[in-house]
């Protein structure tokens, strides 16, 4: 669990600055601001995976399971009284998960940071997230989007294997109880 909010956490960061200004790098931009963040190791060992608020269109992008993240964001002036939050939508049926919220004031227009993350083995290969953004200041309302796969596929996951033989094993269960009801001998 802790695993899981740090990945959560790195996307927060990622998409969402920690005080004065934020905005996701990602698909969906409305509002004044800009950002950007960059995922290095990129998955499967390149360089890395770079996401502007210009580039990202409405593709996925695929991240490694292991990774830092390095963001900026921006706004057009000095923020004054800000707020924002960062949240997650789960796969269903788990909903949308608050991540991040922050507020204060700043005369500061940009914020960067880094951070790493570790997405935990149990959570399947080409998973997918929606990190939701807002940010709300003196130059008007931010809100974004972006969509992150998580490298590899279902079947690298313990919990996918454990899941299927939990199928099979009810499965069988189900055949052998409803066998006698068609016809079948006991």
């Amino acid at each position: 669990m802790r695993t899981l909010l740090r990945l959560l956490l790195g996307g927060a960061l990622t998409f969402g600055a920690l005080g004065a200004v934020a905005l996701p790098a990602s698909a969906a931009v409305s509002g004044p601001c800009t950002g950007s963040a960059t995922f290095t190791p990129g998955p499967d060992g390149t360089a890395s995976v770079a996401i502007t608020h210009r580039n990202a269109g409405d593709r996925t992008f695929v991240i490694a399971r292991r990774s830092s993240v390095a963001w900026q964001a921006a706004v057009p002036g000095p923020p004054g009284t800000y707020a924002g939050s960062v949240a997650v939508d789960l796969p269903a049926p788990f909903g949308s998960l608050a991540v991040k919220e922050w507020s204060g004031t700043s005369s500061d227009p940009e914020d960067e940071g880094t951070q790493r993350f570790d997405v935990p083995g149990i959570v399947p290969g080409g998973t997918t997230l929606t990190l939701d953004v807002a940010h709300r200041d003196a130059n008007g309302t931010c809100a974004g989007s972006a969509t992150l796969q998580i490298e590899g596929n279902a079947l690298g996951s313990p919990a996918t294997w454990v899941s299927l033989v939990i199928t099979v094993v009810t499965g069988a269960g189900l055949v052998a109880l409803a066998w006698p009801l068609f016809g079948g001998r006991s």
